[in-house]
C-alpha cells in the first residue's frame, strides 16, 4: 500500500528526525490512553499548583501532548507537526 506518490509509508515516517518522531508517537499514545478511558484529560492539564505544590511534574509536558479525540482533526495536528 502506497501513499504520498508512491512512497510507502514505512518510510516516509523513517524519514521523520527523531524528536518529531517521538512527539507524534507520544501524542499518539497519550490521546489513545484518553480516548481509551485509561486517564481522564483532566490528569494532564497545567496547573500551577498540582505542578510545584503537589509534585505532578508530568503536568509540564503532558499539556503539550493531548489534542482531543480520535478524529480528523487529530490527524491534522499530527501531520503538520
Amino acid at each position: 500500500m502506497a501513499a504520498f506518490g508512491g512512497a510507502p509509508i514505512a518510510s516516509i515516517f523513517s524519514d521523520i528526525p527523531p524528536v518529531t518522531k517521538t512527539y507524534i508517537i507520544l501524542a499518539a499514545i497519550t490521546t489513545a490512553a484518553c480516548q481509551l478511558d485509561w486517564m481522564h484529560p483532566s490528569q494532564l492539564m497545567f496547573s500551577k499548583v498540582l505542578i510545584w505544590k503537589g509534585g505532578q511534574y508530568w503536568r509540564l509536558a503532558s499539556t503539550f501532548l493531548f489534542f482531543g479525540k480520535f478524529d480528523f482533526d487529530l490527524i491534522y495536528h499530527l501531520f503538520f507537526l
